[in-house]
């Protein structure tokens, strides 16, 4: 998707004041107040080039990016966790996250905003800057991508620790950091939650 550059200001990455009015369902119409429209100019320090990574294959993505966008809505991390196991899962979702690495979500989301910027930039000649919404993957996963890859710097169990705290000789528990995506969440019964995510799977 491309968007004037004239039309917004730049991406405000003060996700603290993350104020949801999400209606609720599968149709992802999601009324977020933080501005996810990337100028791409935010030097994150990444230890991967984006002009060398292609996007990445991501295993069970459907389902993953789901889990994503239910926490970036504000449904609790325990909830989204129980809901996998009532439709059947063997692994919490947010569990599977960690296994498979935030890292891999960000070196995806970023390879294709790289390149629908160029896309953007060819589009509007002499723009310094354009700005860009990811089309794979929704607000409120970019959300918690951007937060927990850049913000908090935790992509997974490889790197030390992401939506779980890992010690050695002690079971997994979930990081208690997760209580910043939980401002300002809507109330969604446990059938909803899990008919997304069973969704997401077919």
């Amino acid at each position: 998707m491309i968007h004037d550059p004239n039309s917004h200001d730049s991406h405000n990455h003060d996700h603290d004041h993350h104020a949801h009015d999400h209606a609720h369902g599968h149709d992802h119409h999601h009324d977020h107040h933080h501005d996810h429209h990337h100028d791409h100019d935010h030097d994150h320090d990444h230890p991967h080039s984006h002009a060398l990574t292609p996007v990445a294959e991501i295993p069970s993505e459907a389902l993953l990016v789901e889990a994503l966008s239910l926490l970036g809505e504000g449904v609790t991390a325990n909830r989204i966790e129980a809901a996998a196991h009532s439709i059947g899962l063997v692994q919490g979702v947010l569990v599977q996250l960690d296994t498979v690495g935030l890292e891999l979500f960000d070196m995806a989301l970023h390879a294709e905003l790289d390149a629908l910027k160029a896309v953007a930039q060819a589009a509007i000649p002499g723009a310094k800057k354009a700005k860009v919404v990811s089309v794979r993957f929704p607000e409120p996963a970019v959300y918690v991508i951007e937060k927990m890859a850049h913000g908090f710097r935790r992509t997974g169990r490889a790197s030390g620790g992401g939506f779980y705290d890992y010690t050695a000789g002690a079971e997994p528990q979930l990081w208690s950091g997760l209580k910043v995506f939980e401002r300002g969440a809507r109330e969604v019964d446990d059938a909803s939650l899990a008919e997304r995510l069973r969704a997401a799977i077919r």
